[in-house]
């Protein structure tokens, strides 16, 4: 398939992300009840510029947009689909990671920043919405619109503990087994640790957008965008 010849200047397309640093007139605090938020480190004038932020550090393309949107400098033309895909598949799925891409150039620099790892966990993560759009019979293009009666009821402290010990042991299993040195032909992973991966993975998917937002503040702790996240939390 030929590809449409599109004018980006890739080179100068800046996707730095900026840091606290950059911003003399905003400060991070402490808010009761509400942890850490950004506050104005002194009185600001009407108009004043803040800050200037050419990226997101973490973004989502939502699926209903995604075929119209490039996946590196996010470019629209009114509902136009781009065709610029990845060449191959860098593991055993084909799906690309569902990223389309204006141009080849856009599609070698999202390479450049995140790399095979990152397309190959883009890929893995697509691969987990299309087996459970399949097996449960929903369509995941529209699943983020599904209404819940709790959506605009914030959890309770409880709640919260709650969830987070219902998962504790899990996360601790299969973070053992993610981070354990590349295996050998005689090492195999535990009953426990199979088991627990497995029933991860088996949880339903309430939303791909917020799965894929997740995959996004993942991949940026190895990419030039960390430093401006870590502006953000408090020392």
């Amino acid at each position: 398939m030929s590809e449409t010849a599109i004018d980006v200047d890739v080179d100068n397309f800046d996707r730095r992300i900026p840091t606290l640093a950059d911003a003399p007139l905003l400060s991070l605090q402490h808010s009761p009840h509400t942890g850490y938020g950004v506050f104005a480190a002194q009185d600001i004038p009407l108009g004043t510029r803040v800050l200037s932020a050419p990226a997101p550090a973490v973004y989502v393309l939502f699926r209903a947009f995604r075929k119209e949107v490039c996946a590196w400098c996010f470019r629209y033309e009114r509902g136009r689909n781009w065709k610029t895909r990845f060449d191959a598949p860098s593991v055993c799925n084909s799906n690309g990671g569902g990223m389309v891409f204006c141009c080849a150039a856009c599609r070698a620099a999202w390479l450049g920043e995140y790399g095979e790892d990152g397309r190959a966990a883009y890929e893995a993560v697509e691969a987990l919405v299309q087996r459970q759009t399949r097996s449960r019979g929903w369509d995941c293009d529209a699943c983020a619109d599904d209404d819940d009666d709790d959506a605009d009821r914030p959890p309770s402290v409880l709640e919260i503990d709650a969830a987070w010990n219902s998962i504790k042991d899990q996360v601790s299993l299969i973070l053992s087994l993610r981070l354990r040195p590349a295996p050998i032909p005689a090492s195999k992973p535990s009953k426990a640790q199979s088991n627990a991966l497995a029933a991860a993975l088996r949880r339903p998917v309430p939303s791909p957008d917020t799965l894929f937002l997740f995959l996004s503040g993942a991949l940026s702790r190895s990419s030039a965008h960390w430093p401006g996240l870590l502006s953000l939390s408090p020392a």
